[in-house]
C-alpha cells in the first residue's frame, strides 16, 4: 500500500512537535510515537510503498524518532534506523540503475528481482527500454513484452485504496495501459471425478451434505466479517472526507490510527493475494513471458557486451600519431575517440564506406584547426557537445575532408606554423613512417 505525501507529512509534522516538546509522558505523545514506529516498521517491511521524492522523509523521520525516545526504546529505534536507511538508499540507487538498458535486461532476466520491482521502479524500466537504440530492437521487443507482463502481475496486486487514490498508480496504470486489465487472481479449476460405472460426475468432498453444518458456520464467518468491513469502510470514507479539517494535534492522531486498525483485514486479504500471485508466478511464470528463449536472450546480451567492449584506443597507427601531434596528449585523443564511440552507439553517426572512429576524430581535428570559423566545423562542434545534427551531413563532411584531411583547406593565409613543426623528433618520426605505410597501402 502507497503512502501519500499528505498522510506522510502529516505523520511527520507531529513526530517533530514530539521531538521539539518537553515535559511529562502524556497519552498523545504516546500516540504519535507509537505511528512512527508503525509507519517505520511498515516500510522496512515492505507492507508500505514510498515514492521516490518521501524517501527522504522516511529517513528524517527515523532520526527524529531516534532522538525522541529513550532507554531501551532509543536502542530499538536505532537498530531500525540502521536497517531502513541502507535500504532506502539502495532504493534510490536502483531507480538511476534502471536508467541503464544492460541492467534493466539484467533485472527482468532474473524474475526473483523483476517480481520486486515498484510500480516507480516499472516505469523507469519502461522509459528506458523505449529509448534505447533502434539496432536492439529484437532484444528491445522482448524486454518490453517482459516489463508488460510484470506490469500486469503488479497491477493485480495493487491495493484497491492506491487504485483510486495513489498518484504513482494511476500513472503506473495510463503507462502502461492497464485501465481496462482484469485483476482477478487465477484460480486451480475445481476438480470434478467422474464414475467409471455409469460415466456421472461426482460432487468434490467440499460440496458434500457431510460438512453441511461447516458451511454454515463459515457463512455465518462471512457476514460477521462483512459487517466489520463495512464498519472500516465508512470510517475510512470519513477520515479521507475530513482528513485537512484535522487541525487538532490528537484528534487526527486517533483518527489515523482509527483508519490503520480498519484497514488490517484489508491489508491481510491483500499480503494473502501478493503471495498466491508471487507463488503462481514462480511456478508457472508469466503467460506471456517466452521463457524457452532464455538462451536467445543471453546471446543478444553477449553481442551488445561485445560491442561494449569494441572500445577504440589509441595505438600506434597513422591517425594516433597525427592526432597526437595536434591534440598533444594520449588522454586528450581517446576522449576524443570516447565522445565517436558514443555518438555512433548512439545512432548520431554512421560508419559508412569504410568510415570508423579514428577516421571521424582525425576529419574533425582538421576542420577545427584548419577552418576553425566555418560553418563545418560550427556543426561538428555542436555535435560532440551534445547537439542534434544531420548524420548525412556530418559523413559527407568526413569524406569530402579524405584519408589523410588535404580536402579541408584554409579560409586564409594566417596559417604560418604547423603542429608537427612543434611535436617531438620522436613523434614526428614515428608519424612519418606510418605516412610512409600508409601511401603504400
Amino acid at each position: 500500500m502507497y503512502l501519500e505525501n499528505t498522510t506522510l507529512k502529516m505523520i511527520f509534522d507531529a513526530q517533530r512537535g514530539v521531538e521539539s516538546s518537553h515535559g511529562n509522558y502524556s497519552y498523545a505523545k504516546q500516540c504519535v510515537l507509537d505511528q512512527t514506529y508503525d509507519t517505520l516498521k511498515d516500510v522496512l517491511s515492505g507492507a508500505t510503498e514510498l515514492k521516490a521524492e518521501d524517501m527522504d522523509t522516511i529517513e528524517a523521520l527515523a532520526y527524529s524518532y531516534i532522538k525522541s525516545v529513550h532507554g531501551d526504546a532509543k536502542k530499538e529505534a536505532i537498530a531500525l534506523a540502521e536497517k531502513i536507511v541502507p535500504l532506502l538508499h539502495h532504493r534510490k540507487e536502483n531507480l538511476k540503475k534502471l536508467a541503464d538498458f544492460d541492467y534493466v535486461a539484467y533485472v527482468l532476466n532474473n524474475k526473483k528481482r523483476a517480481v520486486q520491482l515498484s510500480p516507480q521502479e516499472l516505469m523507469a524500466a519502461k522509459s528506458t527500454v523505449a529509448n534505447a537504440p533502434k539496432d536492439m530492437g529484437r532484444l528491445k521487443q522482448r524486454l518490453a513484452q517482459q516489463l508488460q507482463s510484470y506490469a500486469l502481475l503488479k497491477y493485480a496486486a495493487l491495493d484497491k485504496k492506491d487504485i483510486k487514490q495513489s498518484d504513482i498508480c494511476k500513472e503506473f496504470i495510463q503507462v502502461f495501459g492497464l485501465s481496462h486489465a482484469k485483476r482477478n487472481t487465477v484460480h486451480k479449476p475445481k476438480t470434478v471425478i467422474v464414475d467409471k460405472k455409469d460415466n456421472k460426475a461426482i460432487l468434490p468432498k467440499a460440496q458434500s451434505p457431510k460438512v453441511s453444518l461447516f458451511s454454515n458456520f463459515k457463512a455465518l464467518g462471512k457476514k460477521i466479517r462483512s459487517k466489520f468491513g463495512e464498519m472500516g469502510k465508512k470510517v475510512r470514507d470519513f477520515y479521507h472526507k475530513h482528513e485537512y479539517k484535522f487541525i487538532g494535534f490528537s484528534l487526527a492522531l486517533l483518527g489515523f490510527a482509527t483508519y490503520k486498525d480498519c484497514g488490517k483485514s484489508d491489508q491481510n486479504l491483500m499480503s494473502q493475494q501478493q503471495k498466491e500471485y508471487a507463488k503462481t508466478y514462480e511456478q508457472n511464470a508469466v503467460a506471456s513471458v517466452d521463457t524457452t528463449k532464455t538462451a536467445d536472450f543471453v546471446k543478444e546480451q553477449k553481442k551488445i557486451k561485445q560491442r561494449e567492449a569494441q572500445k577504440t584506443i589509441v595505438g600506434e597507427s597513422y591517425y594516433d600519431t597525427a592526432l597526437l601531434i595536434h591534440l598533444k596528449t594520449k588522454s586528450a585523443v581517446q576522449g576524443l575517440y570516447d565522445k565517436i564511440d558514443s555518438l555512433h552507439k548512439a545512432g548520431k553517426i554512421s560508419f559508412e564506406n569504410g568510415l570508423d572512429t579514428k577516421r571521424y576524430a582525425h576529419s574533425f581535428t582538421m576542420y577545427n584547426l584548419i577552418r576553425p570559423n566555418s560553418k563545418e566545423n560550427k556543426a561538428i562542434q555542436n555535435l560532440l557537445n551534445g547537439g542534434q545534427e544531420n548524420s548525412d551531413y556530418i559523413k559527407n563532411l568526413v569524406e569530402k575532408a579524405g584519408e589523410k584531411g588535404t580536402g579541408v583547406k584554409p579560409d586564409n593565409n594566417s596559417i604560418k606554423t604547423s603542429n608537427f613543426d612543434k611535436a617531438s623528433s620522436q613523434l614526428q618520426q614515428m608519424h612519418l613512417e606510418n605516412l610512409k605505410n600508409k601511401a603504400r597501402n
